[in-house]
């Protein structure tokens, strides 16, 4: 999925390259507190006696992802950039072309989507599973 976003985003850089928009560098901050890890709490560790997981995940997702990584994917929207995309403080710093930065929104609005689907799909599963274990559970009871 990564590269999809990335791969529109691209597509999307190169259109708009050629309507000539301004080719001037500026500083844009993109607020990417949704997409990140917060560190402001850290839980203890959670001891159990369990052999396995109470619950088997149905498949891994990586919706949240440390500042860092969100900043090395998103520079490649901004070749040619002498200042790397940076992270700080729940911050995406670009510093680009009006071109690159229509990317970089488009590429956080496809990845914020991306996050809702796949959280509307998870909490879908959830709820059948739930619902089919109360309904099994309750025919065995009866």
């Amino acid at each position: 999925m990564k590269w999809i976003v990335i791969g529109f985003s691209t597509l999307l850089l190169t259109f708009l390259a050629l309507l000539h928009l301004p080719s001037d560098r500026r500083l844009e901050l993109y607020d990417v507190q949704d997409l990140v890890y917060n560190f402001t709490g850290f839980p203890s560790v959670d001891i159990s006696l369990a052999t396995s997981d109470p619950v088997d995940p149905i498949f891994e997702v990586n919706l949240i992802m440390i500042g860092s990584d969100l900043a090395s994917r998103f520079q490649p929207l901004v070749p040619g950039s002498d200042v790397p995309v940076q992270f700080q403080n729940g911050l995406l710093i670009v510093r680009g072309t009006t071109a690159q930065h229509l990317a970089v929104r488009a590429a956080l609005a496809a990845h914020r989507i991306r996050n809702s689907v796949v959280t509307s799909i998870i909490d879908g599963i959830s709820h059948a599973k739930a619902a089919l274990q109360v309904s099994l559970f309750g025919m065995i009871t009866r």
